[in-house]
């Protein structure tokens, strides 16, 4: 069953709970407790397209159901539950080994379907023929790399509707799609093998021919693009100031671009190595008007109490409304895990103050921590350390704090589906 945690600020400056005032923060799901790369999410936010990360390991999620296996690499989901990717495919064989091609996996059947042969790649030469790398949101168009008979590829879109369009040059592929196929963005071969380019309405454009890099999202709404820059620069497009070139803000490392806002916030990752693992990365913002944040600090922006006790390894999507972020990190656990953040759905303080309560939540001496169906709570220091643990505890369960030195801290409640985290300062 799937974690959910609901974490609260309590800001007050009285003991009395009726007179607490509350900053709601977001509801977090734990989607798989292991690191994975949540590719691409719905607009909605209740499906979603991890990429795992041993070889052709992925995982279709919906929300309230257990990820489904599936053989093959994922790049993008639809909203009615299609995925889009590449796989080995069973029917078609060269050298008596399957052939890669591009399809969509249907979570209905959980089948991969062959998106079917290019006319303008009418044989199998190698044992890569196609791959799909990203698809628009209600799956009408699907970016793919195409294999042609002379050993080139190209990127091209497929559509159910008018099959296979090539829209690159040779040496061309598409990384990232718009909601409408508007605007794709992707690379092509240049000065180096990866030049960053977008297409805009099917037609190429390459921003620097001696740039190096690789355009890897796209906003929703079709305004921005974003990708990396000639080591170790990235940048953001738009039509109306066109390619502008950042520098990493935050620290010395090197830096990489997952997803895009609609509002033109780059998000990426920084490491201390051009290639890297998960672990060895921390994911930053880029806010619209240049300010970067790693994203401790832009979700405890947001009202999300304890950001600073995870580890944000990767954020990786978002939906066009700004408000569900999905990646992977260390949550306050201590648990690798993949995740959904959610400030779309606050937790109401009504059914706060019905489920779980500290009173006073600034005490010297004692406090009540009053929780329905409570497993365990946790007292935790501001570092993270666990100074105390009570398994089972009673309804009205009293704390001494007595011994506690002075200071924050967060006590943890566990129920059999969520955990509640709520602040409280010992003062002497």
């Amino acid at each position: 069953m799937k974690t959910i945690y609901k974490s609260f600020l309590l800001m007050t400056a009285t003991l009395l709970f009726s007179n607490i005032k509350a900053q709601i923060t977001p509801t977090v799901t734990i989607m798989m407790n292991s690191l994975t790369y949540p590719y691409d999410i719905t607009p909605s936010g209740d499906k979603a397209a991890l990429q795992g990360f041993d070889l052709m390991t992925s995982y279709y999620w919906q929300e309230g159901s257990e990820p489904v296996f599936i053989q093959g690499i994922i790049n993008g989901i639809s909203t009615d539950g299609k995925v889009c990717g590449f796989y080995t495919n069973p029917d078609y064989q060269i050298y008596e080994m399957n052939i890669e091609t591009a399809g969509l996996w249907d979570s209905q059947n959980q089948e991969w379907t062959f998106l079917g042969m290019n006319p303008e790649a009418p044989e199998f030469v190698d044992m890569q023929y196609n791959s799909a790398w990203a698809m628009t949101s209600g799956g009408s168009v699907v970016a793919c790399l195409q294999w042609f008979p002379d050993y080139s590829y190209k990127a091209v879109i497929w559509s159910p509707v008018d099959g296979y369009t090539t829209i690159g040059n040779n040496g061309s592929r598409p990384s990232c799609i718009n909601s409408d196929g508007s605007l794709i963005g992707g690379f092509t071969q240049g000065t180096f093998s990866r030049t960053p380019v977008i297409w805009i309405n099917n037609q190429q454009i390459t921003f620097d021919i001696n740039a190096e890099g690789e355009t890897f999202a796209v906003s929703d709404n079709g305004i921005y693009a974003a990708g990396t820059w000639t080591v170790p620069n990235c940048f953001i497009w738009s039509e109306d100031k066109g390619v502008v070139v950042f520098n990493n803000t935050l620290n010395n490392g090197f830096m990489g671009v997952t997803s895009l806002t609609n509002e033109g916030d780059v998000i990426g990752f920084t490491s201390d190595s051009e290639i890297s693992f998960a672990q060895e990365r921390e994911a930053f913002i880029r806010l619209s008007d240049g300010t970067m944040q790693t994203f401790n600090q832009y979700f405890q922006s947001r009202g999300m109490e304890d950001a600073t006790l995870w580890t944000f390894y990767m954020v990786t999507d978002v939906t066009p409304d700004n408000n569900i972020f999905v990646g992977c990190g260390i949550d306050p656990l201590g648990r690798q895990v993949s995740f959904k953040i959610d400030f779309s759905k606050p937790y109401s303080i009504e059914d706060y103050k019905r489920e779980f309560s500290i009173y006073p939540s600034l005490t010297d001496t004692y406090c009540t921590i009053k929780t329905i169906c409570c497993t365990k709570i946790e007292v935790i220091s501001v570092n993270g350390r666990i100074v105390y643990s009570v398994d089972n505890p009673e309804p009205e369960f009293i704390l001494n704090t007595e011994s506690y030195p002075e200071g924050m801290y967060f006590v943890r409640v566990y129920d059999a589906n969520s955990i509640q985290t709520e602040k409280l300062v010992v003062g002497k």
